[in-house]
C-alpha cells in the first residue's frame, strides 16, 4: 500500500477478501445466519 494515497492493488485486495471469506469463523457464521434467516419468528 502506498504512502501518498490510500489506494491498494485489487489483486491483493481480493486475495486478501478470500482469505477472510473462507477463514473458519466466517464459514461457521455464514452457516448461523443462513439457519437464523430459515427460522420463523417467535412473536
Amino acid at each position: 500500500m502506498s504512502n501518498a494515497s490510500n489506494s491498494i492493488d485489487n489483486e491483493k485486495l481480493i486475495e486478501i477478501n478470500e482469505s477472510i471469506r473462507f477463514h473458519s469463523i466466517e464459514i461457521i457464521g455464514d452457516e448461523l445466519r443462513q439457519h437464523m434467516t430459515s427460522m420463523k419468528k417467535a412473536l
